[in-house]
């Protein structure tokens, strides 16, 4: 896969700093969250909004074939 046009972790700072609204719904039987213009599955927790997630660190990004891995941590060294 190609790099993402931007620093991730600088995007992702952006986005929780942002105080993105989420709103839960039903589509077709399925919970859906939705974040910004964007729905996902629901997977079980999620927060009112970006801003009560806090600091989140990309610790590495892997592509293979189709599929890009992401790992992360919550307790970050500063």
């Amino acid at each position: 896969p190609e790099p993402p046009p931007y620093p991730p972790q600088a995007h992702l700072d952006r986005l929780i700093a942002e105080n993105i609204p989420t709103a839960v719904h039903n589509d077709g039987g399925m919970r859906v969250v939705t974040l910004g213009g964007m729905s996902i599955p629901c997977g079980g927790t999620h927060c009112e909004s970006t801003a009560e997630i806090g600091k989140i660190c990309i610790d590495g990004i892997k592509g293979k074939g189709k599929a890009t891995r992401v790992s992360y941590s919550l307790a970050c060294d500063q």
